[in-house]
């Protein structure tokens, strides 16, 4: 009997679970390239730090619209076409590029960086949830991360290569518009976009506004946004303290970035091949602490510090394959709103860094990077509370397919 049900809930969507890792390897590369370029876009179009924090907010406040519009565009159209149309998005920024002379024009081109990265982010983690079975999703999207990683470290090795090479800077951009059109023609043959439509109407999802989630709900959205605004901040700000504080040249401190975002994926991939759900909840401890240690110690001028910074890696992936399994009806949507989360946290974590930068200079503006991840462990331990509590009322959170197949398993 078990044999012949587990098929119907065990299946996978292979080319959607390979869209979501491609989309968040390029998404990745765009988003992190921002890091490096900050001091050379400094330089070259003579901005000061507080003007290169509202070049990152302005993409913020883009990418807070995007994501709202994405989850009115997926609740209309097929995922398919939503994710071609992203892809041909993203591609706008690398041919914007070589045009920026200036202050405006480098607003304009934060604004499509922004929006592409968080639509091509949020959809690449939909797609990964919606394609992989639910026992196996922590470990598909700790996979999935690692994409994240191998990207982000490409972003840092391909500027150093630009400026090697002697490159103009938006050179590097142009490779992802040339990545994103590629996959624009690729996703279009691959997908079965009625196979998408089929699972869409046998599975439907409850709709529901913010106002109407759970605590546990809002504290998983905010418990997020507080993360992504501390990791990106460490990685995004890294090469700016660096270069700014330490004296290390644009390519050294590229370098000590490339160095992070590969120990970043090796953490996921670690994730990915050894953890099983009994030790989620012990890796997740783990590694925003190690966060903390991590970036409080390069912060001081211990720069290994940052490569140990990476211990952070696996927090993303297993807490939203959590999140998933707690809310099974309504993740789509919690999704959504923790990307909103997300760039909302960025936007101000980005307006405030460039401010204090300027104020008392990036050495001291940095600490906001471990104080977040040290805010993120609380959030989750009060996530934790309220879900074992919800279980022990015998509320439907605890009602997962997931958790009754665990129970199940000898």
């Amino acid at each position: 009997m078990t044999s012949k049900a587990e098929p119907m809930v065990e299946r996978s969507n292979i080319p959607l679970i390979a869209a979501g890792f491609l989309t968040l390897m390029a998404v990745a590369y765009l988003d992190n390239i921002r890091g490096p370029l900050l001091p050379v876009l400094c330089r070259e179009l003579g901005i000061p730090y507080r003007d290169a924090g509202l070049f990152l907010t302005v993409g913020n406040i883009a990418a807070v619209l995007s994501v709202l519009m994405l989850g009115r565009i997926l609740n209309r159209y097929n995922e398919k076409y939503v994710l071609i149309g992203a892809c041909l998005f993203s591609a706008i920024p690398g041919i914007l590029a070589p045009w920026i002379s200036g202050f405006w024009g480098l607003l304009l081109l934060g604004v499509f960086i922004g929006a592409s990265v968080s639509i091509i982010g949020s959809l690449s983690n939909i797609l990964t949830i919606q394609g992989a079975s639910e026992a196996r999703r922590g470990r598909i999207l700790s996979a999935q991360q690692v994409m994240y990683g191998v990207g982000s470290f490409l972003a840092p090795l391909g500027f150093s290569m630009a400026m090697n090479w002697q490159l103009s800077w938006w050179s590097v951009l142009a490779l992802a518009t040339i990545i994103f059109g590629a996959y624009s023609v690729g996703f279009s043959r691959s997908i079965d976009a009625n196979r998408l439509k089929q699972e869409k109407h046998s599975k439907p999802h409850q709709a529901f506004r913010f106002r109407d989630t759970s605590l546990a709900q809002k504290i998983a959205v905010l418990t997020f946004g507080t993360y992504v605004g501390g990791e990106v901040l460490g990685s995004m700000w890294m090469a700016t303290l660096m270069v700014d504080h330490f004296k290390l040249s644009t390519t050294d401190a590229a370098d000590f970035v490339g160095y992070f975002f590969l120990a970043l994926a090796v953490t996921r991939l670690l994730s990915f091949v050894f953890v099983r759900p009994r030790w989620e909840r012990w890796i997740i401890y783990g590694s925003l602490l190690g966060g903390v240690i991590g970036l409080s110690l390069g912060q001081q001028g211990i720069l290994i510090g940052f490569v140990l910074a990476a211990a952070v890696g696996p927090f993303f992936p297993l807490f939203m394959a959590e999140v998933s399994r707690q809310f099974p009806k309504v993740w789509r949507q919690i999704a959504i709103w923790i990307f909103v989360s997300i760039q909302s946290s960025l936007g101000m974590v980005h307006l405030s860094t460039g401010r204090l930068s300027d104020w008392l200079g990036i050495h001291q503006a940095f600490l906001l990077a471990p104080l977040l991840l040290l805010i993120t462990l609380i959030l989750y331990l009060g996530f934790e509370s309220l879900c074992r509590k919800a279980r022990s009322e015998q509320e439907p959170i605890q009602e997962s397919g997931y958790l009754a197949a665990q129970s199940a398993t000898p």
